[in-house]
């Protein structure tokens, strides 16, 4: 975050984990599950490789 004000650059911060109370209440609302982890903390597929290394 400091680095980004100093630097004048515009940043958006995201939560990593889904978040089920977000969007409208169905099941497959995009708005729930576009995080990188489960609800449960679980790496989605795009993570897992990434998850594996640490």
């Amino acid at each position: 975050m400091k680095w980004a004000g100093e630097e004048e650059i515009l940043t958006f911060y995201f939560e990593v984990f889904d978040e089920l109370w977000k969007g409208l209440q169905e099941a497959l609302e995009p708005e729930k599950h576009w995080e990188l982890f489960t609800v449960d903390r679980k790496p989605k597929k795009v993570m897992q490789n990434l998850v594996a290394n640490i």
